[in-house]
């Protein structure tokens, strides 16, 4: 089969073209498939239990670094009690993924990031690893004390796996004291 200079060109778009849809059609396919995230729900008893750290602690300070390509924003707390796990240091530095550094963005949805003078009850899944949030769950693992009143901090509700959709709260000491019992 002999192609004239015309039919060469046509032949060559067409698999150009071909070529370019495949291209779209996998980035677009594995574009679904990396921003997808599923978090488990946990009760709980299983953040009590799967944690490896969880402290009441206020956020002391803020610092926005990259680590490689990645946007990262250390968040220091200062630990008031120990819940689980041992109080070897009075500030632990926590990394999530995320922040504003030199105008560039990284957000991760679903992932909220302590703010500066924040107060609250933090399940920690690992103080060592390189994840995109440290607390167990996400916003599961993420409770905010207000005025001695604990909520979760992506629902605003009691910490209780019964009502977590309802808007309730439930006193700091009393939390504790129910994380200190579901441990014994």
């Amino acid at each position: 089969m002999t192609f004239t200079p015309h039919k060469k060109i046509n032949f060559k778009l067409f698999f150009l073209r071909l070529a370019t849809l495949f291209l779209l059609a996998h980035a677009f396919l594995l574009s679904g498939i990396v921003s997808s995230t599923t978090i488990k729900e946990l009760s709980l008893s299983q953040l009590t239990d799967e944690a490896q750290l969880i402290f009441e602690g206020r956020v002391a300070d803020r610092n926005v670094i990259r680590e490689g390509r990645l946007i990262t924003t250390v968040v220091t707390f200062e630990v008031l009690d120990m819940i689980k796990g041992e109080k070897n240091t009075t500030d632990l530095d926590l990394h999530f993924s995320g922040g504003e550094l030199d105008g560039e963005i990284l957000e991760i949805t679903g992932s909220k990031i302590p703010a500066i003078n924040e107060h609250g009850i933090y399940f920690v899944e690992s103080a060592e690893g390189n994840l995109l949030n440290p607390l167990l769950g996400w916003t599961q693992g993420h409770y905010i004390i207000e005025n001695n009143r604990t909520y979760n901090a992506s629902l605003k509700a009691a910490p209780n796996a019964s009502n977590l959709g309802e808007a309730e709260t439930i006193d700091a000491e009393g939390f504790k004291a129910r994380l200190r019992n579901i441990r014994n």
